[in-house]
């Protein structure tokens, strides 16, 4: 599933990504910082070849800083989870996946985090991507339920100070 392939690792030539998608690769949260400050766009996608030479769609920096490569496992856990943490800060979407066309497959960063057994980065993404499941569900609720609740408001029901319908 991994879209770069080990012969690439450390290698900024070969793989010819943006500034920002290398620096969270890479694991420098600095670097990071830097492009965020200089109008990179955090949602900026790259399409790689996989070690199955099947074409990887829509590869986001935050994807890559989940993705830490063997040979900076042992320097980088921390910067990559640094990395991962300025990327969510700056508002990148931990829910944007990629996919491989050839096999329908997607995945997103949390499923590369684990599939790599890097626990707290995973820890963290996963808990990013509960937090915005859990506001996108809220929204999709009051959207959809206000039409409920306008009849009842209309024949005097009233709303608590917390938004809860009383009758």
């Amino acid at each position: 599933m991994s879209p770069i392939p080990e012969s690439h690792y450390g290698r900024v030539e070969a793989l010819n990504l943006p500034r920002l998608s290398w620096a969270a690769f890479a694991g420098d949260a600095a670097a990071v910082r830097r492009c965020l400050q200089e109008g990179e766009e955090i949602h900026q996608t790259v399409s790689l070849v996989n070690q199955n030479k099947q074409e990887v769609h829509g590869i986001t920096p935050l994807y890559l800083a989940s993705h830490h490569p063997a040979g900076f496992r042992a320097a980088a856990q921390n910067g990559h989870l640094d990395v991962c943490r300025e990327l969510l800060n700056a508002g990148a979407d931990v829910l944007r996946g990629c996919s491989i066309p050839a096999t329908g497959e997607s995945f997103g960063p949390t499923d590369i985090a684990l599939i790599h057994f890097h626990l707290r980065t995973w820890w963290l993404l996963n808990d990013a991507k509960a937090k915005r499941c859990s506001k996108l569900a809220g929204r999709r609720s009051m959207k959809h339920g206000a039409h409920l609740a306008q009849p009842l408001i209309a024949e005097g029901a009233q709303l608590s100070s917390g938004g809860a319908l009383m009758i």
